[in-house]
């Protein structure tokens, strides 16, 4: 099975971009929970790294059952988002992070709104609830949500943050980006947290740089069962913080 993240061919040139070069501080980062909210169930944690200067996305997934002062943070995303964003942030080291929250049918609606996502299957996928044959498809947000859950470990699928990264190699391209604000008020419109109409003006242009060197993305998956509560150990903070580029 695979899924293609390959960032569309590039549009004609910005002219918005000639006088602008990122620095470090440019760089952005941002938490994004999907799930986990009311009852507890299987949560995503991404973080999100952004660096312009090299046109890198980096997509580090932690565990639900990361072990927190608090507990996990899935049990603290089931009460709240701002405490697991909190949480997260103290096991990292970090002074805070921005986040997002996305429940699972704000997700697929998402997904839906950017008109599904492309995938191609070399075998059937057969679960409980899913029957795919094999070949090209294009999935809806409610099945690509199901396949997120059924993802890695054994069941053949990829993790769900290289899922994740392949949609947004589709999606979040130079052209749409630029075509018009679509993307922008999608998320924001199915989401809760701290992304704003200010951030998004703010970091517009770091973005569109990024976008326009089209490098890609990165995938780092800090491995757990779903729910299973462990403690992440030093190398993976370690790991957390350089891709997150506050280490090395």
């Amino acid at each position: 099975r695979s899924v293609s993240s390959a960032p569309a061919g590039s549009v004609s040139a910005d002219l918005s971009l000639q006088n602008y070069r990122p620095t470090a501080a440019d760089s952005g980062r941002m938490l994004v929970i999907c799930g986990g909210e009311g009852v507890p169930g299987r949560a995503f944690f991404w973080l999100l790294r952004i660096d312009p200067r090299n046109g890198v996305m980096t997509v580090l997934s932690l565990p639900d059952g990361a072990e927190t002062e608090g507990g996990t943070l899935l049990s603290a995303a089931s009460e709240s988002a701002s405490r697991a964003a909190a949480e997260a942030a103290e096991l990292l080291g970090l002074d805070g992070l921005t986040y997002i929250r996305l429940s699972k049918a704000d997700a697929a609606a998402i997904v839906d709104g950017l008109g599904g996502m492309e995938w191609t299957f070399r075998d059937r996928y057969q679960s409980d609830t899913l029957d795919i044959p094999p070949g090209e498809r294009l999935l809806d947000g409610e099945t690509l949500l199901t396949l997120l859950e059924d993802a890695g470990g054994d069941s053949g699928l990829p993790e769900p943050a290289e899922i994740l990264t392949a949609l947004l190699g589709q999606k979040f391209t130079e052209e749409a980006f630029n075509k018009d604000d679509g993307l922008f008020e999608l998320l924001a419109g199915h989401s809760t947290g701290e992304l704003s109409v200010v951030d998004y003006y703010e970091h517009k242009q770091y973005i569109r740089w990024f976008l326009h060197l089209g490098a890609g993305y990165r995938t780092i998956t800090l491995s757990g069962a779903p729910g299973e509560t462990r403690a992440l150990s030093e190398g993976e903070i370690h790991l957390a913080r350089e891709e997150m580029g506050l280490d090395g």
